[in-house]
């Protein structure tokens, strides 16, 4: 089992955005735990998480979301073939809440990157 990392950042102060890193995560096959946890680089660091989001459908090789409000993980069982997962994660700061880019192809299979739509990806290899 693979322990995999994604650093979540919140910034700038004056026009916050939320950003991933990596934008794509690559996952090789087997199981696998992802985390996205506060980048400690990350202009802002008391936000709290929020959500992750597949768009309409959890694909099935993603099990036991646990979301805190320092950090977010699933697991991500990587049985069912090479391919991308768009998501969004959003978190809450001083009230207001912050999303990376919405998930546009209702989930499932689709390759962000190549559509151009800048929502960040899971892609299973």
């Amino acid at each position: 089992m693979a322990n995999l990392s994604v650093l979540v950042s919140l910034g700038p102060a004056n026009a916050p955005v939320l950003t991933v890193s990596p934008a794509v995560l690559p996952v090789s096959t087997g199981n696998n735990v992802i985390t996205w946890s506060v980048d400690p680089a990350s202009p802002i660091q008391n936000f709290v998480f929020n959500a992750l989001n597949f768009g309409i459908n959890t694909p099935p090789c993603f099990a036991n979301l646990r979301i805190g409000n320092t950090q977010i993980t699933i697991d991500d069982t990587n049985t069912i073939g090479a391919n991308p997962y768009e998501y969004y994660v959003s978190v809450l700061y001083e009230n207001r809440l912050f999303a990376t880019p919405p998930v546009a192809s209702g989930g499932g299979a689709a390759d962000p990157r190549a559509a151009g739509r800048g929502s960040p990806s899971i892609h299973n290899n």
